[in-house]
């Protein structure tokens, strides 16, 4: 016996046929006569009986239902119950994201959620993943409330809360490293760290030199933003990160002039019914910060 099985039966009995009964449930005819067959042989009984063309409950429906209307309405009352802990703010938001984001894109995204009242002792706990795949599984497995990636996945809740520029790092003592902005076709032939392949910045700097129609000269690859920092300075190469408050020992920054280079970060959530007051808040936020949040990731340099 089901929850379903139960509330299929409380709309037979105030619907009294199945035609009524399949305009209130969108479920048909057929599906509601296999159910309710399914429910009287569990309990070897017949629960109704005809009478002037309607369904009245037999005597052991009438004994039945008393018992499906405590069970329905407890249900009604813990779902109560669950939607009053979604509308409370709590003690702690969870939330995944990979490293690049957590550097460019949550500081500025922390500031605003702390700074309203409601949240401002409501501590975020951030967990970090290499790839956008990792960020995901955390997300369905239920180990956090809401994603922030480069990627979204179609079986999950998503919509993009700000739009997100990539900069080059250079050594400090390339020729090029005294220019504020650098075109693609600067860099051809140059010595190039790449992202791996399970990084989340992978397709965005695929998309940047497919848009330039240039290949770039990889010589290493590497799964974050601070590892190819480091690598420019080692192998005298150059390589292209999120923006970001970034630093690093004999490189410099500077802005791409590409106008392929604008990415959107994506928040992403499971189902809505189980979103928890805190997750709802900073959605909002999210949505209402939008402009500003991408102004603020435009102007890191």
């Amino acid at each position: 016996m089901t929850i379903q099985q139960l509330l299929i039966f409380d709309c037979l009995v105030k619907a009294k046929n199945y035609a009524r009964s399949e305009e209130i449930l969108y479920i048909s005819q057929s599906n509601l006569r296999r159910m309710m067959k399914a429910l009287e042989k569990e309990l070897n009984v017949k629960l109704f009986t005809k009478k002037n063309q309607e369904m009245v409950l037999s005597d052991a429906g009438i004994h039945f239902y008393k018992y499906a209307k405590t069970i329905l309405t407890s249900c009604s009352e813990l779902e109560d119950k669950v939607k009053e802990l979604r509308t409370t703010p709590g003690q702690s938001l969870i939330v995944a994201t990979t490293s690049s984001i957590a550097e460019s894109f949550m500081p500025e995204l922390m500031h605003i959620f702390h700074k309203r009242k409601d949240m401002k002792d409501t501590e975020v706990i951030l967990k970090l993943a290499v790839s956008s795949d990792a960020v995901l599984d955390m997300l369905k497995n239920g180990e956090v409330e809401l994603a922030f990636l480069y990627d979204y996945d179609t079986s999950l809740n998503y919509d993009v809360c700000a739009y997100h520029e990539y900069m080059m790092v250079l050594p400090a003592s390339h020729p090029l490293a005294s220019k504020e902005q650098i075109k693609i076709s600067d860099i051809v032939g140059e010595p190039f760290i790449f992202y791996e392949k399970n990084s989340s910045c992978y397709h965005a700097l695929k998309k940047i030199f497919a848009y330039e129609n240039v290949e770039p000269n990889i010589i290493r690859y590497a799964n974050t933003s601070e590892e190819i920092i480091t690598y420019a300075s080692w192998y005298n190469a150059i390589g292209i990160i999120p923006k970001a408050n970034a630093l690093g020992n004999d490189v410099v920054f500077c802005s791409i002039d590409c106008e392929a280079n604008r990415f959107p970060i994506y928040m992403c959530w499971p189902d809505e019914k189980s979103m928890t007051y805190n997750a709802d808040y900073m959605l909002n936020l999210c949505t209402v910060y939008k402009n500003e949040l991408t102004e603020h990731l435009k102007n890191i340099l």
